[in-house]
């Protein structure tokens, strides 16, 4: 099983992308206004403490933690693809690791019939390139076929 590692921009890809690589791409490049129009309402957190209660307060966190990183040095993200490591191992999602000081993030994302992407803050994700360490004792509800 390879990682799946997403560097590329819409313009590289041989297709029209979907809802959720148009989301991948916009977070890895910071851009706040795609972000927007490509997450729909339905945002949700599974965080306790988080401050984000509704898609606006996230993105107004969002526009916040990116300016201090952008401060710090980073430019952009770099995307895994990998599975929720603990309330649902059949839960995909992306973590999201930015390019100079490491702060991450990681969403479980799905498309929904209107187009947009419902968002769910998950920071289990397990990268595939983690996952591969490991064999199906490790993670008896994943199909690692």
């Amino acid at each position: 099983m390879q990682s799946t590692i997403i560097k590329t921009t819409i313009k590289e890809l041989s297709h029209e992308p979907t809802s959720i690589q148009k989301f991948v791409i916009a977070f890895c490049e910071m851009d706040l206004v795609s972000l927007e129009s490509l997450i729909s309402d339905n945002y949700e957190s599974r965080e306790i403490d988080n401050k984000s209660d509704n898609k606006y307060d996230f993105m107004a966190e969002l526009k916040t933690d990116f300016e201090k990183l952008k401060a710090k040095g980073d430019t952009h993200f770099t995307a895994k693809f990998g599975h929720c490591s603990f309330c649902d191992r059949n839960f995909t999602g992306y973590k999201f690791i930015s390019d100079k000081t490491g702060e991450w993030y990681s969403f479980v994302l799905k498309e929904n019939s209107e187009g947009t992407i419902d968002v769910k803050v998950c920071d289990n994700i397990l990268p595939l390139d983690v996952l591969e360490r490991f064999d199906n004792e490790d993670f008896p509800n994943l199909d690692f076929a």
